[in-house]
């Protein structure tokens, strides 16, 4: 499987993958969630072939996209990497993004900016911006954001070696608000922003999405 996962960062690869029917059996594979091994490399998996829009179309047909979301919760690391990296690839088209608000997936992605790991914190701040595409995902976005920004017991943010590990920018639709700035203290080595600016010459709004 490992060598599956690997393959599948190859076009051709992923094409071959889908067109042996080898997306189902993914598919189905992911609900096994007592072998830990396993679901990560099936989740590694489905990461690297969703990077195809071809595979992306399937997969929405067998509904992997609620599978995914019920394994935020109670995953270990190498899990979670690439469940978030999955929905970040499928949140690229639109409809996968409402999915992604109807089964229940943005709260626990805004949660797992709680974390540290480097990897899962770009793969999650990337997923999320995605979603907030969409109106009414980033109505959650900023709600979510607000609620544990309020509930978070961490202040301090000094860090050893401060730097960036990813930005994002992405156009949202219109919106009526003024610029606003939500932060949130997730670590002690790591600070969560998003910034909205309603400053663009279209009228239209931009979210920008900085893990420090």
């Amino acid at each position: 499987m490992c060598m599956y996962v690997q393959c599948a960062e190859d076009k051709e690869t992923r094409d071959l993958v889908r067109q042996y029917l080898g997306l189902e059996p993914l598919a189905k594979l992911v609900s096994n969630t007592e072998n830990k091994p396993l679901l990560a490399a099936v989740t590694g998996a489905i990461w690297k072939c969703s990077i195809s829009a071809e595979n992306v179309k399937v997969f929405e047909e067998l509904k992997v996209i609620d599978r995914l979301v019920s394994l935020l919760h109670d995953q270990p690391e190498e899990v979670l990497i690439n469940v978030v990296g999955a929905l970040g690839e499928l949140a690229k088209e639109q409809g996968n993004r409402t999915a992604i608000r109807k089964a229940g997936g943005i709260s626990p992605l805004i949660n797992l900016l709680t974390g540290t790991n480097k990897a899962l914190l770009i793969n999650t701040t990337r997923a999320i911006a995605y979603c907030a595409e969409e109106p009414e995902s980033m109505q959650y976005v900023l709600l979510y954001t607000l609620y544990y920004t309020s509930t978070s017991t961490s202040t301090s943010t000094s860090t050893s070696s401060s730097y960036l590990l990813s930005m994002q920018v992405y156009t949202i639709g219109t919106s009526t608000s003024t610029s606003y700035l939500l932060s949130m203290q997730v670590t002690s080595a790591f600070c969560f922003t998003f910034l909205t600016q309603n400053n663009r010459p279209d009228g239209r709004s931009s979210i920008v999405v900085v893990t420090t």
